[in-house]
């Protein structure tokens, strides 16, 4: 009594977006082929812009609008809906799950809840770290909750907060020297997207800034309304800092939500990634001229995190259309998943400076010690690929591999035609070793990633294109050829991303200037480089 249960079933670990609905209804069989109540549950995502208001217990309504309405195909799709009346009448209800390819495929829960009585915590909470205790503290600071919910009608998340954690806040603001500091308050905000430091901070002025990305779900002093729970997912609300060039979509993106979910230990978990839109679109954004290239590098680049190859939701379209998964009319406005993180700020690799254009860019590291992450990182990735994250094990051969035309930089765009030929004389005569090259632009994502992994020595240009040479295995050499910045008056070495390669410890880095890799003192250096790291790859890998 007081509730309904869907099981959602995840197709595929890289598919955690797509999940069927069986519910347990009104004992009508679904047929076979995934159509009617089977429904696609990831529709686009939206939210709302920051939002810090608390509601009264009065202030959150409900409607009836839809769930998303796409289909899933699948193998097989035959259940029974049972209508769950009694616990004893749900307990004893027949479902079956959906058949899929592999069995040993986790699966999902979403149960409509209209009693808190079924529920261990009637309402929500937060662990909030990294304040620095400053007006921009929010900007290094990451969250988890617990029943993060979305109103399907304000387009908003919301937090439940408890009478003892409103009285406990209350209470702790009366100290008149204000100098408490509670970790699980709810009044603390994140950056909800990595920070661009080629953005300008507010400081008073009206107009879209960095403080744009300051956010907090709003909070709501009520216990939980009637709602569907999602448990076996963590949603993410993010904004993408600019995806539309690859680098910027893996290490600013995506490394800081591995990050994220690895600092509360929930980078096993699959992932609900909700992309947050700000009213007015911040600089070299996705919405800013730059959607159609961010979505087509969702679509190519988002399965690394274990994602369909597909534009992810938004926060605008978050279950906006359908109907509910039993084609009728919702229940309830509100989803709430077990759990939640927020707080992307500066956890991306290059922190509070840029990648390596200017000298100022050289005065701090952000990512020292980040080794482990950093290889963890490149690990998950490629097993969400499902492809070997390993494969230098018994091999007679060791390739040494060439990345051409890797930028769209006029001073990067380069065949390494001399550098090529130099490597073959250095191993002319040892058939251990292969010198290949190949145009990774042209290959598909898993092609690139292999070719990748079995490198004993990579040779690319810095750049987005670079970004590729993250997948090396342990011990791998990379060569990294870098120009000057020609933005500036002087010739001061563009090292770009230097900052995550000189820390990823699994790899050995080394760096070569554009402006002399044709002379022959220098092509001579590269040559003995290239034997001295295929000898030295298997010793450290």
């Amino acid at each position: 009594m007081g509730f309904r249960r869907f099981t959602v079933l995840v197709l595929s670990m890289s598919l955690p977006f797509y999940i069927v609905f069986i519910a347990e209804l009104h004992k009508t069989a679904i047929p076979s082929g995934g159509s009617g109540a089977l429904r696609n549950l990831t529709s686009e995502l939206g939210l709302g812009a920051r939002q810090r208001d608390v509601i009264g217990s009065t202030g959150t309504t409900r409607t009836n609008s839809g769930f998303p309405a796409t289909s899933v195909a699948a193998t097989t799709a035959e259940t029974t809906l049972n209508k769950a009346d009694t616990a004893a009448a749900s307990s004893s209800s027949s479902t079956s799950m959906l058949s899929v390819d592999d069995p040993s495929l986790p699966s999902l829960q979403m149960t409509f809840v209209n009693s808190n009585e079924k529920l261990a915590l009637s309402s929500s909470s937060a662990h909030c770290i990294g304040n620095t205790f400053t007006d921009n503290a929010w900007a290094h600071m990451s969250c988890e909750y617990r029943n993060l919910c979305w109103d399907r009608k304000k387009k908003d998340f919301l937090l439940y907060r408890s009478p003892e954690a409103k009285k406990t806040a209350e209470r702790l603001e009366k100290a008149e020297h204000g100098l408490v500091d509670w970790g699980s308050s709810f009044d603390s905000s994140v950056g909800v997207g990595g920070i661009n430091p080629k953005w300008n901070w507010a400081n008073g002025k009206e107009g879209t800034y960095i403080d744009s990305l300051e956010w907090s779900p709003t909070v709501v002093d009520s216990p939980l309304p009637p709602h569907y729970r999602v448990t076996g997912s963590t949603v993410v609300p993010w904004h993408s800092m600019a995806a539309h060039n690859v680098g910027h979509l893996v290490w600013d993106d995506m490394l800081p939500i591995f990050t994220l979910l690895g600092m509360f230990g929930l980078e096993k978990e699959p992932i609900f990634p909700v992309r947050y839109l700000l009213p007015d679109p911040l600089w070299a954004s996705c919405e800013f001229k730059q959607l159609a290239k961010c979505e087509a590098n969702f679509a190519k680049f988002l399965p690394l995190l274990g994602l369909p190859p597909s534009k992810p939701p938004t926060t605008e379209t978050l279950f906006q259309s359908g109907a509910a998964p039993d084609g009728s009319d919702w229940e309830s406005d509100f989803i709430c998943w077990d759990r939640g993180v927020a707080g992307l700020g500066f956890l991306t690799d290059h922190g509070k400076k840029l990648h390596g254009w200017e000298p100022k860019d050289f005065e701090d590291s952000f990512n020292i010690g980040r080794g482990k992450l950093l290889y963890d990182f490149r690990s998950f990735m490629i097993g969400n690929l499902g492809l070997e994250a390993e494969s230098w094990g018994g091999r007679d051969v060791k390739y040494v591999t060439f990345s051409l035309h890797s930028s769209s930089s006029p001073l990067r765009d380069k065949d390494f035609k001399r550098q090529i030929q130099a490597a073959e004389e250095a191993f002319e005569g040892d058939d251990s070793v292969v010198v290949r090259s190949f145009q990774f632009s042209a290959m598909s994502l898993e092609e690139q990633v292999k070719v990748t992994v079995e490198s004993t020595v990579l040779v690319t240009t810095v750049g987005g294109g670079a970004v590729t040479s993250m997948f090396l295995q342990k011990g791998a050499g990379l060569v990294l050829f870098f120009s000057n910045n020609p933005q500036m008056k002087t010739d001061y070495p563009a090292r770009l991303d230097w900052d995550y390669f000189n820390n990823a410890a699994y790899i050995r880095t080394s760096w070569f200037p554009i402006a002399h890799m044709d002379d022959e003192e220098d092509l001579e250096g590269f040559k003995a480089l290239l034997k001295l790291e295929v000898e030295a790859a298997e010793l450290h890998s």
